[in-house]
């Protein structure tokens, strides 16, 4: 399955322009067998990849399943520029028991029980981020600070390698906080079902997941909206807020 997003729609430019956004992608990939995955496939010259990037994806994947088989890493990030079209592909490769815990059924046993939480995702990611907070929000657009607490890796494939600890989601005072990688499945902007139609379910699941929080939030303040839990949410155009909203 990928999932991909264009910050986060079809309303914001990916191309030239002042401050270009990248190609967000989720990879789920279904085996659970690292060793299995081809950067050939991941990452096609006939897309405009290239062929030193399909090469150090190779390295970086025999890496992570080091890393994973440790429990030191679950998801791996990787950046690729297409030269020819102008942009870079933001990748998130994970496996699909951490895709399916991260975004439903994690989330359905956690809300059930209506306790604080703060689940993270272990990113093994080709560089630190730029801003070491990442700001996450709830159903009200209200703020929530996630610290990246980022470990530099001793011995990695390539230089400035770290593994973050990325927000799956959050829930405060009974309030569900999405997490960063929710934001490229919610809500609904951009998704293309390749191969697995039980990943496709998990998503199509999520989704009424999040519209039923919307309505159960709705109760007790009728501003809550699942569109202000995105992170873009302050960006998006008035049209893209009267069609989900």
């Amino acid at each position: 399955m990928v999932d991909f997003s264009m910050s986060y729609g079809r309303f914001f430019n990916v191309r030239a322009g002042e401050d270009p956004s990248d190609l967000d992608l989720i990879i789920v990939y279904e085996n659970e067998n690292e060793s299995e995955l081809k950067p050939t496939d991941i990452l096609p010259i006939e897309l405009g990849f290239e062929e030193e990037d399909q090469k150090l994806l190779a390295e970086r994947l025999k890496f992570f399943a080091d890393l994973k088989k440790s429990k030191l890493a679950t998801v791996i990030s990787q950046k690729s520029p297409i030269r020819s079209l102008g942009f870079e592909v933001s990748m998130h490769i994970m496996d699909r028991e951490t895709f399916y815990h991260s975004t439903l059924f994690g989330v359905k046993s956690d809300l059930a029980l209506g306790d604080d939480v703060d689940r993270r995702l272990l990113d093994y990611k080709p560089q630190p981020f730029k801003h070491q907070n990442m700001i996450q929000k709830d159903f009200l657009g209200r703020d929530y600070s996630f610290p990246a607490n980022e470990e530099k890796l001793a011995h990695s494939v390539k230089e400035n390698e770290v593994i973050a600890q990325i927000p799956a989601y959050a829930i405060r005072d009974g309030w569900f906080v999405p997490g960063m990688y929710h934001n490229l499945v919610s809500p609904r902007f951009e998704f293309e079902p390749l191969t697995s139609p039980k990943v496709s379910s998990a998503v199509i699941m999520y989704w009424a997941m999040m519209h039923d929080l919307q309505d159960f939030y709705r109760k007790g303040n009728p501003n809550a909206s699942v569109l202000k839990s995105h992170i873009r949410y302050p960006i998006f155009s008035s049209i893209l807020r009267n069609n989900y909203e």
